[in-house]
């Protein structure tokens, strides 16, 4: 392989370094990373004649630091996190989605309350809004109040919205009731940018009137357009459990679909001189970013929608444009206006697809060449799906910690009708005034999403439809990820020395693991969650968790709380624990020779112990008021569940300092964990 034919490559790679150093040392002086960028621009400019690859990655490696450190919303001197406010006015930058009773959007900054003035600001809030379905994309909203920051994760093992949301700059949020808030004025942001969300509304709109379904009306709505927020939470993990989610969001997946059509369609202009490449790449090119105006200008869809449009403009002008390299060039680009999207997880599974498309695809493809070309189409489609999940199913294991067993199966049904809804959807969407059209549009929708349900509810059925409980370590992923690239560059460059490094990394993999398996035998872990409708307490015995509930969950509970420890703790079995017996106003138990009592409900009259405890556990306000009785018991932690009032451990609080025992505010703190 001749690095010399993929330049963009090289100078992602040092980018890429660039904003993981700045991630690593996040204080970093602005001043230095000024004067080093300045330093190497001058050495780079100076040694105009050798100009030594070294010295220009370098510079690209401090732009990535810098990049990061100018694109940070905390470093500005006006950010709203910065001072106390006691209001603001905000500009709405999304359209409002439905939540429960409530709406969700995102709002920027303009101007902060200080309390004696105004001054201008900076920021993005996370806002739930009580009757905010009449807002729209550039309403400016007067809002009081003083917006929170977005809570770390409360319980071990449980999805970290924080560190998600500030990926994109947000770092706060607020619940807004209705009169906390009030419409100050229209002024979006950007016009380009209401005018693609007037149009995906309008779109969700007629999708939902070409629908007898309520069911396939959402699919259609969130594969086309974006929006899957009514989707039925069993239709989604059913799309999960295929492997099928991807089908859900849309991704550079719609994108080439959309474009292979286009181009079996139009591919015989290209024959027709440069008058016939002029109008193909117009029109593919129009359709392409027609679409990215319909979803909204999504990121993923106008990520994918740069990279065709490198690819196309490259053929239309007869350049030799490697796929490879222009991926990497879309990449470069993305980074530089969002280097933190780096991390996120769309951006990582949608160029890791793509890279795995561009380079194991066309190994896989030639390997048979069956002469029926049905069963051409289904290899084909076949192929591209394992060359995808090849390079993506470590870091899908790394986030979602499950697999898809029937995948390969599913893919080319999946892909078959993911097409043909898209291409009748958009064929919907633009001809939908036409009666008769419409009909026959409409039926043929109800045809596709229908089907593709189907066909998804089907594969979730069968047994053994997904491997759960799946758990990757960071280092783990990087080490199965290095077997993965060294084996594709064995098959590439045929080179028998390559396995060597490959077994290497697979034996460093096993012994992880293995190292892994054994902590997870012996441990024992005490578990208090934090839950604000009940309490949960867990006890994890080598890999077996024992819930301890004073009455039965409810599925929420169990999903947010206590379910999502099970993977990273090597967790293979759940069961109640054993040896609890009641005592007024609660029970109480011995887990691995350890005294706890948890007083769940009140009771008249006071409680005291013979016998010293470990952990007295309250829930539910079971003791609104200090007792004395308890104050004075031996008792070495005083723990209060996240169902307990602030009041209430407020009291407890100032009655055991005195005392110097020790109070534990799952509400603040998060979940309470013990080892030993």
């Amino acid at each position: 392989m001749n690095w010399l034919s993929f330049p963009f490559v090289r100078y992602t790679s040092a980018l890429m370094s660039g904003i993981l150093v700045a991630r690593l040392l996040p204080a970093a002086s602005l001043t230095l990373l000024g004067f080093s960028w300045l330093l190497l621009a001058i050495g780079y400019i100076c040694l105009h004649r050798r100009r030594p690859g070294w010295l220009g990655l370098s510079f690209l490696l401090v732009s990535g630091c810098l990049t990061v450190f100018l694109h940070n919303p905390a470093t500005k001197s006006d950010w709203i996190g910065r001072k106390p406010v006691r209001g603001y006015v905000a500009v709405v930058t999304s359209a409002p989605e439905k939540r429960a009773t409530v709406h969700r959007t995102f709002v920027r900054v303009t101007q902060l309350h200080l309390g004696s003035c105004w001054q201008s600001g900076s920021g993005v809030v996370l806002c739930y809004l009580e009757g905010g379905e009449k807002l729209r994309y550039g309403d400016q909203l007067l809002i009081t109040g003083t917006p929170d920051l977005i809570p770390p994760p409360q319980n071990p093992g449980e999805f970290d919205y924080r560190a998600y949301q500030s990926l994109s700059g947000v770092f706060h949020q607020q619940y807004l009731r209705e009169g906390s808030y009030r419409l100050a004025g229209h002024s979006p942001p950007s016009r380009l940018m209401a005018r693609a969300i007037e149009v995906s509304l309008l779109a969700a709109e007629l999708l939902d009137n070409a629908f007898l379904s309520r069911e396939d009306a959402t699919v259609a709505t969130a594969m086309l357009i974006g929006l899957r927020a009514d989707i039925d939470p069993e239709l989604l993990q059913a799309y999960s459990s295929a492997g099928a989610i991807h089908a859900l969001s849309v991704s550079g997946m719609h994108v080439g679909i959309l474009f292979l059509v286009v181009g079996r369609i139009l591919g015989f202009l290209k024959n027709r001189g440069n008058t016939g490449r002029w109008l193909f790449a117009g029109l593919a090119l129009a359709l392409v970013w027609g679409y990215a105006l319909l979803t909204g200008l999504s990121t993923p869809v106008v990520r994918s929608a740069l990279m065709l449009s490198l690819l196309v403009t490259a053929d239309t002008f007869r350049l030799d444009a490697n796929p490879l390299n222009t991926l990497a060039f879309s990449a470069f680009v993305t980074l530089l206006v969002q280097p933190l999207a780096l991390f996120q997880m769309s951006f990582q599974l949608s160029y890791l697809s793509v890279g795995g498309l561009i380079v194991i695809y066309p190994v896989l493809r030639w390997l048979w060449r069956p002469e029926n070309p049905l069963l051409l189409e289904v290899w084909e489609m076949s192929c591209g799906a394992v060359a995808a999940q090849a390079v993506t199913f470590p870091l899908a294991v790394y986030y979602f910690h499950q697999f898809p067993t029937y995948f390969l199966l599913a893919n080319p049904f999946v892909l078959s009708l993911s097409a043909g809804g898209l291409i009748f959807g958009l064929g919907y969407l633009a001809f939908a005034w036409i009666p008769v059209l419409e009909d026959f549009l409409s039926y043929c929708l109800q045809l596709f999403f229908g089907g593709l349900n189907g066909l998804i509810r089907l594969a979730d059925r069968l047994p053994g439809a997904r491997w759960t409980g799946l758990s990757l370590l960071l280092s783990e992923y990087f080490l199965i990820s290095s077997v993965i690239v060294f084996l594709l560059l064995l098959l590439t460059r045929r080179k028998r020395a390559l396995f060597w490094p490959a077994l290497l990394a697979a034996a460093f993999f096993l012994c992880q693991k293995l190292f892994a398996y054994q902590q997870h035998r012996h441990q024992e872990i005490l578990i208090i969650h934090h839950s604000r409708k009940q309490g949960v307490i867990s006890v994890i015995r080598g890999r077996t968790q024992y819930l301890w509930m004073p009455r039965a969950p409810g599925a929420a509970v169990l999903s947010r709380s206590v379910l999502c420890l099970q993977p990273a703790w090597g967790i293979v079995r759940t069961d109640s624990v054993s040896g609890i017996r009641s005592i007024p106003g609660g029970q109480a138990g011995v887990v691995s020779g350890r005294i706890v009592v948890w007083l769940s409900h009140y009771t008249l009259g006071r409680i005291r112990f013979p016998y010293p405890v470990d952990y007295l556990v309250f829930s539910h306000n079971a003791r609104r008021y200090p007792d004395k009785a308890l104050l004075a018991s031996v008792v070495n932690v005083y723990i209060f569940d996240a169902t307990n009032s602030p009041a209430t451990v407020e009291r407890w609080r100032r009655a055991l300092l005195p005392l110097g025992k020790r109070c534990v505010d799952i509400r603040r703190q998060g979940a309470f964990v013990s080892a030993w």
